[in-house]
């Protein structure tokens, strides 16, 4: 998610058409959401490894791993943005 993060202001601008001055706030807002669901999920994520052992949380997050980079590619796909 780093790398996605590091090329998110370039990418709003030169490809989305942000306006700079507006690319600062987009960018925490997505950050926001990524903090905010990384600590809803982590303790979830730990009742279940602690339910159903080590092997298989594993093999799930794999799987959400998977639908994570397709969400994460999503937005490269926009042909818009609401304003």
């Amino acid at each position: 998610m780093a790398a996605i993060q590091a090329y998110q202001a370039s990418y709003l601008i030169v490809v989305l058409g942000f306006p700079p001055a507006d690319v600062a706030g987009a960018v925490f807002l997505s950050t926001l959401v990524l903090t905010v669901a990384a600590l809803v999920f982590a303790p979830i994520a730990g009742k279940l490894s602690d339910r159903v052992g080590r092997r298989r949380p594993f093999v799930i997050g794999a799987g959400g791993d998977l639908r994570g980079r397709a969400g994460a590619r999503s937005p490269a796909a926009a042909r818009s943005h609401p304003r």
